[in-house]
């Protein structure tokens, strides 16, 4: 085991730096207020729910809290230390875990720091977007604790030490299944390696001796691959067989020997295969172990059905979220700082086997783990980050293997060099596509830097693959520096994982969740049944529960496809709203809305039918959410707003100037000073009654409240205009006509300057 020098000990307090900045952002996951709201009904009933009580809609209906043990420990957390301890005990802790196990498990391949710290910060850039208050990330720390202490494993074997490692894999699945119901995987991987441990006298032999078995091996796994393709190609057939066939590939060319085998070939793989069946037993043992173990959790034999139930076929959640889309079948990761850093991540990959194919060295087990793992991402896009972080020390082991010299025994000189060749153009193939990714998607220079540095970082791994070691510690030090700018980036400036929205490490909760109109909801002591967003129902729950139940949450599983499209037609289609809102008596709706000028098709649905009943009349409106409560309500809410239209009411609208939308305006702004539309309202109707002072005072206030609101430099622009400062006047204006082009009212201002 090497050491780290200096620069490596710098490099990996940067890695550790750059993680935190990731973990240390606000709470962004909707499902995270399911877990506190489940976690805190376990630790006041003592038992774990096992019905829908969320809901209205699907009250009753089997819910298996399948996490219930990390929904358990948010809420201790959130009780320890409210919003603060949920993301320090739910994303910085198991995150700096994962990076320490990450790091014993690149240790563990024998991989000098020159090798594995620029993996880390490839891999690390991934991973940030998925470093997230979800028993995801527990999953993925107990996959690399797993892949760790299986590598630990192998090497005890090779040596002919003790197996006790193989002792921790079977209270590891325990605990896995009650976090996460990800745990088949673990399963899959232990008997990866035993399935390695079998095949590779026969299958992967260390010199040229077992040409016949490879293209057996080659051709079942193309047989595979062909009867995947009859299957669904979006989900799982055409990825799917292009992994197998890649695996054919290599089987088939790594190491070629002669045509025929030398005599006595055959007999020498049995006999070598006999110590590697005795090795494998345990491996099989443990799987055995951890398939019974995982039954250790309240639903017993019942778990390993829900991971199949949810995940398989087509559904809606697979149709509608994008995470839960095949990686092929999701536009809306494309130009994501994701997206393209996982493409950098599978070029890397090519060229480190393109290499250790070059030389004879490509391991059998290195690319197993690729072959199984890489179908993960191909299903569902979520597992991205997931497949990066548990094949990492692959990564690094077909790294440290390719930069050692060409085996002796190796022969197929040229087939290995065609291999390798066809694998360098795989690696140089996904290289242009995430340039190319990152290019025509026009992400932010924050984001450009985030991808080139996560590439340069890939760069520098496979170049330590040739480099001698004299010059290890100068790709240490330029990690180091490649680390340290990504974290002052993630600081300063913050760094986006979708183009114009940078996220810096700040605590709390996202923007975008209604926490002002949800807390005007709890001080109004409302009860009954809203209709909300399926991104804001998780908070609206954790706030609000018992008295209040929803239409539909992130438990997909709970509510099922018909349910799912239902809100889908609620939120589009106002005869399904109308519908709904009556069949299911639902007392208050809950949505967002663009408060932009003009025409928008955001809850067109719904809102229309909210806005034209006279039976239903808004309570509230901020930037981004509306509130509407069936009249009469079962509190006494206070009085209404009757002349405000938030969709179409605009800073141009001649009856602004009437005293009681003035006051209606002030009254909205009692509920939600900090609303930019508001302010800017409230300033249009002061000019038109001609009190200009006041309503510069007032649109003063609308941009420190938002700035980006496109209304207010209108008015701004509206202001200057009647001063006569034609200039400003111009700047106003085409400041609006950027924020939201589709507004025709600055393009009619801007042609009236015109001389």
């Amino acid at each position: 085991m090497r050491t780290a020098g200096v620069f490596g000990i710098l490099a990996a307090a940067a890695l550790l730096a750059y993680g935190a900045t990731g973990a240390l952002a606000p709470l962004a996951s909707n499902d995270v207020w399911i877990h506190l709201t489940t976690g805190r009904l376990i630790l006041e009933d003592g038992e774990i729910p096992r019905s829908d009580r969320y809901s209205f809609t699907a009250a009753g209906n089997r819910y298996v809290a399948h996490e219930w043990l990390a929904a358990t420990y948010y809420a201790l957390a959130e009780r320890a230390a409210g919003t603060t301890g949920v993301i320090v005990a739910g994303k910085l802790v198991p995150g700096i875990a994962l990076l320490g196990v990450l790091l014993l498990a690149f240790r563990t391949t024998g991989a000098p720091p020159a090798t594995f710290l620029p993996v880390l910060l490839l891999v690390l850039t991934l991973a940030r977007h998925r470093i997230i208050v979800r028993p995801e990330l527990f999953a993925a720390l107990l996959a690399v604790t797993l892949v760790w202490l299986l590598l630990r494993d192998r090497r005890q074997a090779r040596a002919g030490g003790s197996r006790r490692a193989l002792l921790f894999t079977i209270p590891l699945a325990a605990l896995w299944a009650n976090l996460h119901g990800s745990f088949p995987i673990g399963i899959v991987v232990v008997l990866a390696f035993a399935a390695v441990e079998l095949a590779e006298p026969l299958f992967w032999p260390r010199d040229a001796t077992g040409r016949r078995w490879r293209l057996l091996a080659a051709a079942a796994a193309l047989c595979a691959a062909g009867g995947l393709t009859t299957l669904e190609p979006g989900v799982f057939g055409w990825p799917a067989a292009a992994v197998l066939a890649l695996y054919a590939a290599l089987l088939a060319a790594d190491a070629a020997g002669p045509l025929f085998a030398e005599p006595g070939a055959g007999r020498r793989a049995r006999r070598a295969w006999a110590p590697s069946a005795r090795r494998s037993l345990p491996l099989l043992a443990a799987a055995a172990g951890m398939t019974l173990a995982v039954m250790a959790n309240p639903r017993g034999a019942e778990i390993y059905l829900f991971p199949f139930e949810f995940t398989a076929g087509v559904t809606a959640v697979t149709q509608n979220i994008e995470e839960w889309k095949p990686l092929l079948d999701a536009p809306l990761l494309r130009g994501t700082l994701a997206y393209a850093t996982y493409l950098w991540v599978l070029a890397v990959w090519g060229g480190a086997l393109a290499i250790a194919a070059y030389r004879g060295r490509l391991g059998l087990l290195e690319v197993t783990l690729l072959a199984s793992l890489g179908v993960l991402p191909l299903r569902h896009a979520r597992w991205m980050a997931f497949f990066a972080l548990a094949t990492a020390p692959a990564l690094v082991a077909t790294l440290d293997a390719a930069r050692r010299a060409p085996r002796a025994a190796a022969s197929g000189r040229s087939v290995r060099i065609a291999a390798a060749a066809l694998l360098g153009l795989l690696a140089l193939s996904l290289a242009v596509l995430a340039i190319r990714d990152a290019v025509t998607a026009r992400p932010d220079a924050a984001m450009r830097v985030a991808i080139a540095v996560a590439a340069f970082g890939g760069m520098l791994a496979l170049a330590s693959a040739g480099t001698p070691p004299r010059l290890r510690g100068s790709i240490e030090a330029a990690t180091a520096l490649a680390a340290s700018g990504l974290a002052l980036l993630a600081v300063l400036h913050g760094i986006p994982e979708v183009p114009g929205h940078p996220q810096r490490p700040v605590l709390g909760v996202r923007a975008s969740e209604p926490v002002q109109p949800v807390a005007w909801l709890h001080r109004q002591g409302a009860r009954g049944r809203v209709f909300t967003e399926y991104e804001w129902a998780g908070y609206v729950i954790h706030e609000l529960h018992p008295d209040v139940t929803v239409f539909i949450d992130s438990r997909s599983e709970v509510y099922g496809d018909r349910l799912l499209l239902e809100y889908r037609d609620v939120k589009l289609k106002q005869p399904a709203a109308r519908r709904a809102l009556q069949a299911y008596g639902v007392d208050l709706v809950l949505v967002a809305y663009e408060p932009y000028p003009g025409t928008v098709l955001t809850n067109a649905g719904v809102l229309g039918v909210v806005e034209s009943d006279e039976r239903w009349e808004l309570l509230y409106v901020d930037d981004g959410a509306v509130l509407y409560a069936r009249r009469p309500p079962d509190r006494e809410f206070p009085a209404a707003l009757e002349r405000l239209r938030p969709r179409t009411t605009r800073p141009d609208d001649p009856e602004l100037g009437t005293p009681e939308l003035e006051a209606e305006l002030r009254r909205a702004l009692e509920q939600a000073p900090y609303s930019a539309f508001l302010r800017t309202l409230l300033a249009a109707s002061l000019r038109a009654q001609g009190r200009e002072a006041d309503a510069r005072a007032e649109l003063e206030r609308a941009f420190e409240a938002n700035p980006r609101y496109p209304g207010a430099p209108f008015l701004a622009g509206q202001l200057a205009a009647a001063a006569g400062d034609r200039a400003a006047a111009r700047r106003w204006f085409l400041r609006a006509q950027r924020a939201y082009p589709s507004w025709a009212a600055p393009a009619r201002e801007l042609a009236k300057l015109e001389p």
